[in-house]
């Protein structure tokens, strides 16, 4: 991505991509709606929830730097959910 020397969009495209992956990983740890996932983060509707998601799962499909970050973070959360507390 291209964000030129304008940092308020490089911010602002940080957050949304950063929510988005929560929200994915929400979607696939904790196995609740996306409507429920949307109230979680800021009382985001459904719809919103879910373009979100499509466009992570569109550059992780695409962009390999990102894909080994998620699966890092991914692999990172099922070692812990494995752990004894």
């Amino acid at each position: 991505m291209n964000y030129g020397s304008n940092s308020q969009s490089f911010t602002s495209a940080l957050v949304h991509f950063e929510r988005a992956l929560l929200m994915e990983l929400i979607y696939r740890f904790c196995r609740i709606s996306q409507p429920e996932i949307g109230k979680l983060v800021g009382g985001l509707d459904y719809a919103a929830v879910s373009q979100a998601r499509g466009r992570l799962n569109k550059r992780l499909a695409q962009d390999a730097q990102v894909r080994k970050r998620f699966h890092q973070i991914h692999s990172s959360l099922i070692q812990l959910s494995r752990s004894k507390i």
